[in-house]
């Protein structure tokens, strides 16, 4: 499908772009063929992680169970999005972000006691974060 695509630049990959928050780019299938690949774009993803530092700054006075729905709920809308073939890592990454910043601003609550990574852990054991589950197959709408 791509071939014909690799032939008309000159056997060269086509350039990258955005749109609709996916980088779109050629890559290489698990048998060796051209496809085209889907990531989260640069961009967006750093304006997530903006908006969701930003939204923990505002709210890391509420209760643990509330900020771990609101977070679980994110985490799914984001999930849900961003959930297509080829993503994986970046979901990974984005729930690694979400976390790192959590524990961060979960720090700050109080002057006496500092959250520690162990204590983050076992709150992650109480109040598990959302995790992805499947990804929505767009390479099916090209074959």
């Amino acid at each position: 499908m791509l071939k014909g695509i690799l032939k008309s630049v000159g056997g060269k990959r086509p350039e990258t772009f955005d749109f609709l928050g996916f980088t779109n780019y050629c890559g290489r299938s698990r048998k060796g063929q051209s496809k085209l690949k889907w990531k989260t774009a640069r961009k967006k993803f750093r304006t997530k992680i903006t908006a969701f530092t930003d939204w923990i700054k505002a709210n890391r006075n509420l209760p643990l169970k509330d900020i771990w729905e609101i977070v679980n709920s994110k985490l799914r809308g984001h999930f849900n999005y961003y959930g297509v073939s080829d993503n994986w890592r970046g979901l990974l990454r984005y729930k690694g972000e979400v976390e790192r910043v959590l524990c961060k601003w979960l720090r700050r609550r109080s002057q006496r006691s500092k959250l520690s990574w162990s204590r983050f852990n076992q709150l992650k054991k109480i109040y598990p974060l959302a995790r992805p589950k499947s990804l929505i197959n767009l390479n099916s709408a090209f074959v």
